[in-house]
C-alpha cells in the first residue's frame, strides 16, 4: 500500500519543525546550563540531547533494514505512538542501547551531532515507507510509523528541556 507525498510531508514537516526547535532551544542555552544538573535523579539538558541522538541514530539504522510487504494502513500505530509519547504524565526508562554515557558535553560538538542524527534520519527516509521492519523496541512496525516515533519522541524531550530550563531559572533566583 503505497504512502502519498502528502502524508511524508505531513511526517516530515512536523519531525523537521521539532528537530528544528529543540536545536534553536540549545543553541541559545549557556553552555553552564546545558550540563547542569536540575535536580537528583534527571538528566541534564546535554544528556537529553544525546539521547536523542543515540535514538536518531538507531532509527537511521532501522530505516535501512529490508522491509516486507505490509497488510494494513502505513500509518495504523501513529496515534499508539503519540499516546505513549505525548502522555507526559507518565515516566518511562529508557533502554540501555539509548542512555547517556557522558557527565559532562562539549555544547557545539553535541548540537552538531544531533543535527546530523536528523540529516541520517531523513536520508534513510528516502526508502518506501509503507513496509514492515521488526524492531527490538517495537515489534512489527513500518517505517512510516517509525517516523511518527521520532517526531513524539522529540517533542516529549522538547518538553523535558523547556522543564529543565523552566526549573533551572527559578533555582538561580
Amino acid at each position: 500500500m503505497p504512502i502519498t507525498s502528502a502524508n511524508n510531508c505531513i511526517v516530515f514537516e512536523s519531525m523537521n519543525a521539532t528537530g528544528v526547535e529543540l536545536i534553536h532551544l540549545l543553541k541559545s542555552t549557556a553552555e553552564a546550563k546545558v550540563n547542569m544538573v536540575p535536580f537528583e535523579g534527571s538528566w541534564t539538558i546535554a544528556q537529553v540531547a544525546d539521547h536523542i541522538t543515540l535514538s536518531n541514530t538507531s532509527i537511521a539504522k532501522a530505516l535501512s533494514l529490508a522491509g516486507t510487504p505490509i497488510n494494513r494502513a502505513a500509518d495504523e500505530r501513529a496515534g499508539e505512538l503519540e499516546d505513549i509519547f505525548l502522555d507526559f504524565s507518565k515516566k518511562y526508562k529508557a533502554p540501555g542501547f539509548i542512555i547517556p554515557t557522558q557527565d559532562v558535553y562539549e555544547k557545539e560538538e553535541l548540537i552538531n551531532q544531533l543535527e546530523q542524527s536528523f540529516t541520517a534520519i531523513k536520508e534513510a527516509s528516502s526508502t518506501d515507507l509503507a513496509v514492515l521492519i521488526n524492531h527490538p523496541a517495537f515489534g512489527d512496525i513500518s517505517k512510516l510509523e517509525i517516523l511518527y516515533f521520532v517526531w513524539f519522541h522529540t517533542q516529549r524531550h522538547l518538553q523535558q528541556v523547556k522543564n529543565i530550563l523552566y526549573y533551572l531559572e527559578g533555582k538561580q533566583q
